[in-house]
């Protein structure tokens, strides 16, 4: 990717880049976002996510993580941070210490699956919901639409 970056002429600053951090299982927080850094050879990304809270065995294991993101948040080398397949638990153990809201969580969403509610938790917390598989019914999911 950092090459396809690099030889497509585009302007870093032209280009809205999104990494994550695995999120199932556990790693160094820092260490794997500098190699993403390195991988996609840029000096910053405009979005940083943990990718899934599976890793965490306790509500302190997903502040902690989200404590990492909050510190290289304030480096500038991630201008936003947030979430990927986060439940509500998941969000509010976050929100029971964060100095910074995720600014979203991408999540599957489409008729089949609709998240009880969740995007309603999300407009309550200024968390932009971002769907991803938003065409599963059509291509997919049996009987279809």
């Amino acid at each position: 990717m950092g090459i396809a970056i690099k030889e497509s002429g585009v302007p870093r600053e032209k280009l809205y880049i999104t990494t994550k951090i695995s999120g199932t299982k556990v790693q160094d927080t820092k260490a794997a976002f500098e190699l993403s850094l390195k991988k996609l050879q840029v000096d910053y990304v405009d979005q940083y996510l943990i990718h899934a809270p599976f890793f965490a065995k306790s509500p302190q294991d997903l502040q902690k993580k989200w404590a990492d993101l909050e510190e290289i948040h304030a480096t500038g080398k991630a201008k936003t941070i947030g979430v990927s397949n986060f439940l509500q638990k998941d969000l509010e153990a976050i929100l029971a210490m964060a100095k910074i809201v995720p600014a979203i969580n991408q999540i599957e969403y489409h008729p089949y699956l609709q998240h009880g509610g969740l995007i309603d938790f999300h407009r309550q917390h200024h968390i932009t919901t971002s769907a991803f598989a938003p065409l599963t019914a059509v291509v997919k999911a049996a009987p279809g639409p």
